[in-house]
This record gives structure tokens, C-alpha cells and sequence, in this order.
């Protein structure tokens, strides 16, 4: 399935990365008057209601939890979600319980918010996100404080949720590193409009000298590869820096 969103262009089949000044994209996504924005689903125009059906299926994993809910519990926290957002769960205690699990927060129903540490603050933001069962998951900067471990952990749990229950995956982050190795398709902003998209491979290692005008980071294992190929040597791109060390060493 391909999505529209305005002028970014969502593929379903793969993690999508967003990178650059992305604010004004996440910010049309919370509009009240999200159905003023212009969606196409498989070359489709969505009418209003159906903009507005839509509007109700995507969830935003937030950068952090405001001061005022850090007293609250964790299921405290996770249960007035549920009365925001007027959800209808089944069995919301039940529902709370498994999404916990799944980001790996088993247990943690009693801790104060205030005492947990960041990156299980953000583990708690994408099991809230999934209270609702949302087709589209936009995730801003998640992946922050997280160690190589749990980083591994979550996007195994992000592919598993694009593989086999077709969610819609956006990873809006400036972390050029992570977006080269573990996203598909990738939107470039600059200056709030959409400077490029398409292939992620193919962005970063075809069009450096833009990306990088318009203050877009590059993958060091990118600037490296372009450095010796400059000098004659053919050398391929690489997203594992010990890859790239292997090659090297087969033809310098």
C-alpha cells in the first residue's frame, strides 16, 4: 500500500525513515483539522470522512511525558490514555497488560513514572501508542537512549509489526546512522518542504553534496567510501563499519 500524506510519499511494506525539519509533517499529522490535508491511498483521494476515519488510526510515539503525568503510575499513565483518547477496549486492564509485555516493561504496573529512566520512558510511549491498535505508528526520536541491545529489540518488534500486521511504520529521528541502516524508504526534509525521497540507499549515497547543503547528515561509512572512491579505488558502500574494514583490506 502506498500512502500520501500532502506530498510525502509512505511505503507500507518497509520501515520508513524521516530526517531533516520534519516538525511541520509530525504537526500536520495531530491537526484537529487533519481532513484539510491533501491523502492519496494507492493513487486514491481520500474524501473528508474518509481523511477523518483515517485520523483515528494513527498514533504519535511523543519524544517524552509531560512533568505534570510523572506522578502517575505507570498503568495510571497508560489508563487516563485510554480516557483521552475516548478508546473502546475490550479489556482495557488486559490490553495495558499485554502492551506492556511486548515492549518489554513486564511488571512495571505500579512504578512512578518519575522513576523510570529514559529509555524505559520511551518504551512506555510506544506501549501506550499501541493501545489503540493504529494502523500508522509515527515515532519521534525513540531511539535516543536506548543501548545496542534494546535498540536491536525494538526494531525487531517494528518489523515484526510492519511483516505481519501490516502497520505503517515512520521513524522521524536526525540520526543519519540509524535511518541509512535500518530504514527502506526515506523523505528528506529541508526548511519544512520535502527535499527528496525515495530508496534510502540510494538518497544518502547518490545525492551527498545535497543532503549535506541542506544541512542533512550523512552516514560516516558514506563520506569515507566517497573519499576513496575519489582516489581511484573501487570500494563499496557499506552500513557496518567493520564490513567496510574487510573491503579495505581485500582492495587497498
Amino acid at each position: 500500500m502506498e500512502i500520501k500524506i500532502n506530498k510525502t510519499l509512505v511505503d507500507s511494506t518497509c520501515i520508513n525513515g524521516i530526517i531533516g525539519d520534519y516538525n511541520t509533517f509530525v504537526n500536520d499529522l495531530k491537526r484537529i483539522d487533519f481532513d484539510n490535508n491533501n491523502i492519496i491511498i494507492d493513487k486514491k483521494k481520500l474524501t473528508k470522512e474518509e481523511k477523518r476515519n483515517l485520523h483515528k488510526k494513527i498514533a504519535i510515539v511523543e519524544k517524552n511525558i509531560s512533568d505534570n503525568y510523572k506522578i502517575l503510575t505507570v498503568y495510571d499513565f497508560m489508563k487516563l490514555y485510554v480516557l483521552e483518547n475516548y478508546l473502546i477496549l475490550k479489556d482495557y486492564k488486559k490490553k495495558i497488560k499485554d502492551s506492556l509485555k511486548i515492549v518489554g516493561l513486564t511488571n512495571y504496573h505500579e512504578r512512578l513514572v518519575n522513576t523510570l529512566s529514559s529509555s524505559e520512558i520511551k518504551l512506555l510511549l510506544l506501549a501506550t501508542t499501541m493501545l489503540s491498535n493504529p494502523d500508522i505508528i509515527v515515532i519521534d526520536d525513540l531511539f535516543t537512549y536506548f543501548d545496542i541491545k534494546w535498540e536491536k529489540k525494538v526494531l525487531s518488534l517494528l518489523n515484526q509489526l510492519v511483516d505481519k500486521y501490516k502497520k505503517v511504520i515512520i521513524i522521524c529521528t536526525n540520526d543519519s546512522e540509524f535511518v541509512y541502516k535500518y530504514t527502506k524508504n526515506l523523505i528528506c526534509f529541508s526548511n519544512d518542504k520535502i527535499l527528496i525521497q525515495g530508496n534510502t540507499d540510494y538518497l544518502f549515497e547518490e545525492n551527498t553534496s545535497l543532503l549535506m547543503n541542506n544541512k542533512i547528515g550523512i552516514p560516516k561509512t558514506i563520506l569515507f567510501t566517497n573519499l576513496v572512491l575519489k582516489k581511484d579505488i573501487k570500494l563499496n558502500y557499506s552500513k557496518d563499519i567493520r564490513d567496510l574494514i574487510k573491503d579495505i583490506y581485500k582492495k587497498v
